[in-house]
């Protein structure tokens, strides 16, 4: 069945199965997972005969491939693998005992989906309100402009995120890296 019998998962790390075409399966890391399923390299060969990918390219000529990028940021990065103008996809690595900014968006509206790992996300409509939001693995959380936020890593964490399209909308309130205004 096309099985990676000998795959290990890493610490913090869960094996995941995925059909990459009618009947076909691979097992990944979350990493792993994370890094291919969002980049299309799970897609089925156009040299497989029972592959409908070529059915699909003629149907939807308007499809363009992306090349996800990477961005590199102090607390672990971000693979951007859908920028468009309605719409934003991204996965978001933090390395163990990081965290991201205390921040909200004006006009950016997230939900983020923990993929992998554990840990600390705080939520609240102001500094007074924050909250310890638990989520485990395969839960999500919507983060509407306005709502304060920070996610802290317990472990190495692969989040998911999908958003509007408004990458430069943060505004930092705190942050160990220096980011934040002073003041």
């Amino acid at each position: 069945m096309g099985f990676l019998p000998t795959l290990t998962p890493g610490p913090g790390q869960e094996l995941h199965q995925v059909e990459v075409a009618r009947g076909r399966y691979r097992t990944l890391t979350s990493a792993a997972f994370a890094n291919t399923v969002f980049t299309g390299l799970l897609s089925p060969k156009s040299t497989d005969p029972g592959s409908t990918s070529s059915t699909r390219q003629q149907r939807r000529p308007h499809s363009v491939k992306q090349t996800p990028h990477r961005v590199e940021k102090p607390w672990g990065y971000e693979l951007i693998w859908a920028q468009t103008e309605q719409y934003v996809g991204k996965v978001l690595h933090i390395n163990a005992g990081e965290s991201l900014s205390l921040q909200y968006h004006e006009v950016k509206d997230e939900t983020i989906f923990l993929f992998s790992g554990e840990m600390r996300f705080l939520a609240g409509a102001s500094m007074e309100a924050l909250e310890e939001v638990p989520l485990l693995p395969g839960e999500a959380f919507r983060v509407r402009p306005g709502t304060i936020h920070r996610m802290q890593a317990i472990t190495d964490c692969d989040i998911m995120e999908a958003s509007t399209p408004h990458l430069d909308d943060v505004v930092r309130l705190g942050d160990i890296y220096g980011r934040a205004p002073s003041g």
